[in-house]
């Protein structure tokens, strides 16, 4: 079984690509690292919440049941 991914964990990645994209572009350096600084911040906010759900879950006594055969 594949483990699942937690969609801020993903919204985190996103927002370190576009925090390296927005130091490529073709604009003035002071907007690129405000632009640079606001994903970045936003990825490291995202990626510690990740972690504490992570955590959170990992804690978790219970398992959740799986579907077979299409009935529950």
């Amino acid at each position: 079984m594949k483990p699942t991914r937690i969609p801020s964990a993903l919204r985190a990645r996103a927002h370190r690509a576009m925090a390296l994209a927005a130091l490529r572009s073709d604009t003035s350096l002071s907007n690129r690292l405000r632009r640079y600084n606001h994903h970045m911040e936003k990825a490291r906010s995202l990626q510690a919440h990740a972690s504490r759900a992570e955590a959170v879950a990992s804690q978790c006594p219970v398992q959740v049941p799986t579907v077979q055969g299409g009935v529950a």
